[in-house]
């Protein structure tokens, strides 16, 4: 159901976070923290058919937000990173 991108340290601590989270909401999960370029990961859950993705970067720092993108919608959008979990179960 989604496909979690988390781009550095911090990133993936608030990943797992929003994994459990989700989970427990009976949602299906991965967390791509493989060691690759993020647009390679992102070419993976597109070509797998995952209909959100979600990304954790350096707007996390900064920003406080998160990235999500719906299969099909073009764009993304940021959210703050305390409502990410809600966002997502609302897509």
């Amino acid at each position: 159901d989604v496909w979690i991108t988390p781009i550095g340290e911090a990133a993936l601590a608030f990943a797992d976070k929003i994994d459990r989270e989700l989970m427990s909401a009976g949602l299906a999960v991965v967390v791509d923290d493989r060691d690759l370029s993020p647009g390679v990961r992102f070419a993976d859950a597109d070509l797998i058919g995952v209909p959100i993705r979600v990304t954790i970067g350096k707007k996390l720092e900064k920003d406080g937000v998160i990235s999500l993108k719906r299969r099909g919608v073009e764009g993304e959008r940021d959210v703050p990173a305390d409502d990410a979990v809600a966002a997502i179960l609302a897509l």
